[in-house]
């Protein structure tokens, strides 16, 4: 499950970098004005003008809004394509894997067949293509089964085209998932400013507009890639404030649902060591207490357990070995208390750790 986590990670990075990019132009714009004070030549000065208006250009919006994008479809794709190699990993029979996984593989198989020139990018001849069915029927999945097939998706990865292929790979209920997530909802009460009772009927009733900052994002690249923004932008404060955010909100959230989703999987084929599955006590339900033995853990780390509802992943905010604070612990054997970022029961039953590190 550490794939999963990579490829978040590489997905903050480059949200990163965007951010900085959209704070350079502006600092930027200071420096440049800091100029006017020297001496110029008519071609400096000319210069200094045109650097100056550059943060107001439109080609800069449309680099930020192309890359915005860009890096939260490839997310996707890779987080998704992670998330299969653990489910065949974890599968032992084609009948095994889950109705929709299979469903999908039969329906892109058949329409590549009858018109491969509708997938764009996928060359496959037809007798390896047919080969490589019998032997995932066979549950051959090793290199035979094309992910590509069950990746395909939407052009525009708006909240319901994202909801399609969570529900095509066999995750059940995925919107309500990703809507009562402690993270999701933090961040429309937190960021947003929505009341809890505002939040929970805006769930009940589905609204369009806990969708609306990735809606924005989907709108405002398809007016760039096929034409040229000019009316109607994102400002570059509701970005960094408002879409950017929720971006890596959504991000996490889908990341900790594939590592729920996961964990049956993983633990068909290991089970995890140095764990004990019952805690020693529950406080304020968020601190647990726990008896590691050996077990390598970092604040940042998620923490898997299985409550009445189903598989939980929380997050490692606080380590404490005799009210003493860790950043991490390994090759210890001791009572530990964990502070996590979301709700834990007493009765709720500890099933692994996954490691935040690149």
């Amino acid at each position: 499950m550490q794939e999963l986590v990579s490829a978040y990670n590489l997905f903050v990075d480059r949200i990163d970098e965007i951010v900085g990019f959209i704070d350079n132009m502006h600092s930027g714009n200071e420096v440049w004005e800091s100029f006017e004070q020297f001496t110029l030549s008519e071609e400096q000065h000319s210069l200094l003008e045109y650097m100056k208006s550059s943060v107001k250009k439109t080609i800069q919006y449309n680099a930020i809004i192309i890359s915005l994008y860009g890096c939260f479809e490839n997310y996707i794709d890779s987080v998704f394509s992670r998330f299969l190699d653990i489910v065949f990993a974890g599968t032992s029979t084609y009948d095994s894997l889950s109705k929709g996984i299979r469903e999908k593989y039969k329906t892109k198989l058949t329409e590549y067949l009858s018109s491969p020139a509708r997938f764009y990018g996928i060359e496959i001849p037809t007798i390896k293509l047919l080969d490589d069915y019998i032997k995932v029927l066979k549950s051959d999945f090793v290199e035979t089964v094309n992910k590509e097939f069950l990746l395909m998706h939407s052009g525009n990865l708006r909240l319901e085209q994202i909801v399609n292929l969570m529900h095509e790979l066999g995750i059940e209920e995925p919107k309500k998932k990703i809507y009562n997530s402690t993270l999701f909802r933090r961040f429309y009460i937190e960021t947003v400013g929505l009341d809890k009772e505002d939040y929970e009927l805006k769930v009940r009733r589905d609204t369009q507009d806990l969708c609306k900052y990735l809606d924005d994002l989907v709108l405002q690249r398809n007016i760039v890639a096929h034409g040229w923004a000019k009316e109607n932008i994102i400002s570059n404060n509701d970005i960094l404030n408002y879409h950017i955010p929720f971006m890596v909100t959504l991000a996490e959230v889908l990341l900790r649902i594939l590592i729920c989703e996961s964990v049956v999987y993983v633990l068909r084929v290991k089970e995890p060591v140095g764990i004990q599955k019952e805690s020693i006590a529950v406080y304020d339900n968020r601190i647990v207490c726990l008896h590691i033995c050996g077990q390598a853990i970092s604040v940042g780390d998620y923490i898997v357990y299985r409550s009445d509802t189903g598989y939980k992943c929380a997050k490692i905010k606080c380590i404490q070995i005799n009210n003493q604070d860790y950043q991490d612990i390994s090759d210890v054997e001791n009572d530990v208390g964990l502070e996590l970022d979301d709700r834990i029961a007493q009765k709720d039953q500890i099933c692994c750790f996954v490691s935040q590190t690149h």
